[in-house]
């Protein structure tokens, strides 16, 4: 009971300890037009924040315990609150998303006794120039046709040290820790590339386009990119000119984004995201396509990372069947029946907490991808890979396959009875022969088989072969 009295204190003594600071945050919106409740997410996040930088997790805790107790998380509370109110986007709900975000991250920080220091790697790759079409209307948009035109990326993504990407990733960055349950931190490198790459729109869903690199894009992006980076990444993100329409009136009536979820050469994690998205209110927003101010960037940008992560996190999980079909989020009827939410951003906290968190395959071991030392594959031997293979799923004969070894020679021969040649390098991959048939119209991903080993309980790497990533796919040892 004391402890409630301190929290309550505590939510409503913001301006003898200084927030007031914070909360002026909103007066160029006019204040007057924000609602108390609006006004208080706003405070209690960044004082949450201001106590977490300082480790101080359990009174960040408080505060946010006391404020959820009068606006209850995956209540009708939370649809009285405009995402449109003073002009400005700080997600739907406003702050909600990054209220529950700081709230995990304040529960695993003050529970835990001793912190991991093992040390995960973000890397933000970030492409300098792009070409592109504009296109003039929807059909020249599905078609990828339009006037030619060459993007640079915005130098504000540059700007103090990348301090735009600084406000759009530390709550991300925590968060992530926090889910791994305090085993792992996440640092965070930038990488611009001196490159130029093709940018591609196409229809995605029903209403829905996408504009992102091409598929010729990926092969230069990870051509380029300094190998050593590559073996020291665990999860990246992509940060690309945008090539949304210059045309206002087509912006306005049709949907096109350039975040996504994709994968690194070696099955890593990867989102997606145009510059602008980082910038700016996107259309749908309704808020004019105004410049992001770091509030709306802090507030915001955390819940588009959210939603993308999760999306891998279900392909992770299949056996939970979160994502049997695509946002399947979005229709309240598909929801588990033991999920008691209402919002986006309830259904990835339900489906942690009741799910994965509870999982015997920890969700550290998901993110790691950092290539294992040249020392761990010197005692391997050819012999060891030898056994058959099945991509995962198999859909014709040339996903299933074993590698053989003939006197001296490794081969590879799928169930279509065609075969090449393969020699084990000691650094972790099977490289191919010139008979490989994608051998010259893949060479990025199809020149080897990348050997991957199987996980303990805890996530860490065993001795044992599980299978390869050969072209991104990844085929399954089976005996």
């Amino acid at each position: 009971m004391k402890q409630f009295i301190l929290a309550i204190s505590l939510l409503f003594s913001f301006h003898s300890t200084g927030l007031i600071a914070q909360s002026s945050l909103l007066e160029p919106y006019g204040l007057r037009n924000f609602p108390g409740h609006y006004v208080q997410a706003v405070e209690v996040y960044f004082e949450s924040e201001k106590l977490i930088r300082e480790k101080n997790y359990s009174q960040a805790l408080e505060i946010l315990n006391a404020f959820w107790s009068k606006y209850p998380q995956g209540t009708e509370v939370w649809n009285k609150l405009s995402h449109q109110t003073g002009g400005i986007y700080t997600g739907h709900p406003p702050v909600y998303a990054s209220l529950q975000m700081i709230t995990k991250v304040a529960e695993v920080f003050s529970s835990v006794s001793e912190v991991s220091n093992e040390e995960l790697w973000i890397t933000v790759i970030i492409p300098q120039t792009a070409k592109a079409f504009d296109p003039a209307n929807e059909k020249e948009l599905r078609d990828n046709q339009g006037k030619p035109v060459t993007k640079k990326i915005d130098p504000r993504i540059s700007q103090n040290q990348y301090r735009v990407l600084e406000e759009s990733l530390w709550l991300f960055t925590e968060y992530l820790s926090a889910l791994t349950g305090g085993m792992a931190k996440f640092q965070v490198r930038y990488s611009p590339l001196n490159i130029t790459i093709p940018i591609q729109s196409k229809l995605a869903t029903k209403g829905v386009y996408v504009s992102r690199p091409s598929e010729e894009a990926n092969r230069m992006i990870w051509e380029k990119i300094d190998k050593q980076i590559v073996r020291k990444t665990d999860f990246w993100i992509l940060v690309f000119p945008s090539n949304k329409p210059s045309n206002k009136a087509l912006r306005d009536s049709i949907y096109v984004t350039g975040g996504g979820m994709a994968s690194g050469p070696d099955g890593s994690p990867c989102i997606l995201v145009d510059d602008q998205f980082l910038l700016k209110a996107q259309p749908h927003f309704k808020v004019n396509e105004k410049d992001f101010d770091p509030i709306e960037r802090q507030l915001y940008i955390p819940q588009f990372l959210q939603h993308e992560i999760f999306h891998r996190f279900y392909s992770d999980y299949p056996e939970f069947g979160l994502e049997v079909e695509s946002h399947q989020w979005h229709q309240r009827n598909k929801w588990p029946k033991d999920f008691v939410g209402i919002f986006e951003s309830d259904y990835y906290q339900e489906s942690f907490n009741k799910r994965i968190q509870g999982s015997n395959k920890p969700l550290i071991g998901k993110l790691r991808f950092q290539a294992l030392p040249d020392t761990f594959w010197s005692s391997f031997q050819s012999e060891e890979f030898l056994g058959n293979y099945v991509r995962e799923p198999a859909s014709n004969e040339w996903h299933k396959g074993s590698i053989q070894l003939e006197g001296d020679e490794l081969y590879w021969e799928n169930e279509a009875f065609v075969r090449w040649g393969l020699s084990w390098n000691q650094k972790g991959e099977l490289s191919t022969s010139k008979g490989n048939p994608y051998f010259e119209s893949n060479p990025l991903n199809g020149r080897s088989f990348k050997v991957q080993m199987k996980k303990d309980e805890k996530g860490n790497i065993t001795k044992t072969v599980d299978g390869f990533l050969f072209q991104n796919e990844f085929y399954r040892k089976v005996d």
